[in-house]
């Protein structure tokens, strides 16, 4: 495509899964022409194929693969070379070596039916040239990564369940907006299978979250005989320790918790009782976890055993408050109580949820005493229930059923939310959310979707009295956006205040769905015509100066 050759030759049989004298020739293979934002290049590649089979036992044959040093967007990809070869049950990778932007990569090993010997090294030089080039094919603009440092890996032992070392030193590491610096690790792994008997020692002298500094932080994780210890331990913006002691089971694959604290400086929280956790064979769960801290409680049990799901969590008496503030953005100020209980059943492809939710007392920036309700049902590909909130001496009430899918997909399926808002005071309203349109007055709304998830038709309503912005005279809004018989918005606001009387009508192109399933951007509203008619009677022209309709005077 779009310049790129590929010549082919030799044979290959599907069925026995073999290949005789196969060899693969591409040139000139341009990323940019391939993916939308991809990087330049003319990539070249030379692969030689011999031989098959089905099982380790039974391969037998040869491959060689190399890619020659080309240039890649704004640096190099290449040389790539991997020789291997398989035979009487044993294959052995001779050589895979690879060399990309701010990256080499150096491994070799064999393997037979009872054992298998794997050992590699990785270099970073400097991942911000590897997140930049070959990062653009996996996400435009590439991946916002960087750093320096090296990790080295060994994988060796019986085929079915060897063990793992890494050892890795990393100067800087960064991703987006977090960065850690001087991190040094070491772990080892006896058999992959068993995880909960690794040891390891993760250790970084910063990590830089956004404005948040953290030093001197450890993560441990020791086994002795069948005892358990996990410590992880930050300083800095915020004092944090966590502690985990146990005591594995005979398989390796369970623990029995019998402490397990974590501290921070807005609380303590501690085992209420020995707890069991398994993790092994596609089974994450928990068995009577309970952490406490003074009247809060949080509730553990169940979890994923393969593709079933049996999970439930229950949060009583939990203060936001006294949640680590090293973890939320410093301008939540959050406050309240919550309660609530969440169930998961099902299989991890078709889930099944409940969730009873309850907050009072609640604050979050300048919105003060806020109530919450919530009560929510999943299944079968649907989200159903009921809403209760409460704020600013207002309230609203609402109730939905959205096939979830059904929304991104455009289905037929059946759509129905409905939403009252009673009378609320527009200026605390607009302090409690940041902005400032200098409306003062209150305003009530309704909101009602229904229809199909393919076309759902919508009505808001809103009904404004004594609205007055800043300086010009108070009166009464009533704004209408609904769909109309053919599905396409239009949107009618009426103004009165004092004598003066306007009205205008907006007729637009779009349909709800429109918003759902395509990005909104501002070029979508200046370049799509939109057709307005308006009436005014008896408008005061000062008013058109306090409106801001005018900077002159009038």
């Amino acid at each position: 495509a779009a310049g790129a050759r590929v010549d082919v030759s030799g044979a290959v049989d599907v069925t026995a899964r073999r290949a005789e004298d196969l060899v693969v020739d591409a040139r000139d293979v341009d990323f940019a022409q391939l993916i939308d934002d991809g990087p330049r290049s003319r990539l070249s590649l030379h692969l030689r194929a011999s031989g098959g089979g089905a099982t380790l036992e039974t391969l037998d044959g040869r491959v060689d693969l190399s890619l020659p040093e080309v240039a890649f967007g704004e640096g190099r990809l290449g040389p790539v070379e991997v020789h291997a070869q398989a035979r009487g049950g044993r294959l052995e990778i001779s050589s895979l070596s690879a060399r990309a932007p701010g990256v080499a990569l150096q491994a070799r090993g064999h393997a037979t039916r009872e054992s298998v010997s794997f050992t590699g090294n990785l270099v970073a030089s400097d991942l911000r040239r590897l997140g930049s080039s070959l990062g653009r094919v996996v996400r435009r603009g590439g991946v916002p990564i960087a750093g320096q440092g090296a990790l080295s890996f060994r994988v060796t032992g019986p085929l079915e369940g060897p063990a793992l070392a890494l050892d890795g030193r990393f100067a800087s590491l960064r991703y987006e907006n977090a960065r850690v610096e001087g991190l040094s690790l070491r772990g080892t792994l006896p058999d992959v299978r068993r995880p909960l008997e690794a040891q390891a020692d993760v250790q970084a002298s910063r990590l830089i979250v956004g404005e948040r500094r953290f030093r001197a932080l450890r993560a441990q994780m020791v086994t002795r005989g069948r005892e358990l210890v996990v410590d992880v331990s930050a300083r800095g913006f915020a004092e944090m320790v966590v502690h985990v002691a146990g005591t594995l089971d005979r398989s390796g694959e369970a623990v029995s918790l019998s402490d397990v604290q974590i501290r921070y400086p807005e609380a303590t929280w501690t085992l209420q009782r020995p707890a069991g956790v398994v993790f092994a064979g596609g089974q994450l769960s928990a068995s009577e976890l309970a952490l406490g801290s003074g009247r809060q409680r949080v509730t553990l049990e169940g979890g994923i055993y393969g593709r079933r799901l049996d999970a439930s969590a229950r949060l009583e008496h939990v203060t936001l408050e006294r949640l680590p503030r090293a973890i939320l953005s410093d301008d939540l100020d959050l406050a309240g109580e919550v309660n609530a209980r969440v169930r998961a059943t099902g299989t991890s492809s078709r889930p099944e949820a409940t969730v009873e939710l309850t907050v009072r007392n609640g604050r979050i920036r300048q919105l003060t005493d806020v109530g919450l309700e919530i009560d929510a049902r999943y299944a079968v590909e649907r989200a159903t229930g009921k809403i209760h909130a409460r704020a600013l001496g207002s309230e609203a009430r609402g109730t939905f059923d959205v096939p979830v899918r059904g929304l991104s997909a455009g289905t037929r399926e059946s759509i129905s939310d409905e939403l009252a808002v009673s009378p609320v005071q527009l200026e605390p309203l607009f302090a409690a959310l940041g902005v400032d349109p200098g409306l003062r007055g209150t305003a009530a709304a309704t909101l009602k979707v229904e229809g199909t998830a393919l076309d759902p038709r919508v009505s808001v309503v809103v009904d404004g009295n004594g609205v007055q912005h800043r300086s010009g005279p108070a009166g009464d809004v009533d704004a209408i956006v609904e769909s109309r018989a053919d599905g396409r918005l239009q949107a009618r606001i009426d103004l009165s205040a004092t004598e003066a009387k306007g009205s205008v009508l907006l007729t637009t192109p779009w349909r709800a769905a429109d918003f759902l399933r395509r990005p909104v951007t501002a070029r979508m509203f200046l370049e799509t015509p939109v057709e307005a008619e308006g009436t005014f009677r008896d408008v005061p022209l000062a008013v058109l100066h306090a409106w801001n309709a005018t900077d002159v005077p009038l």
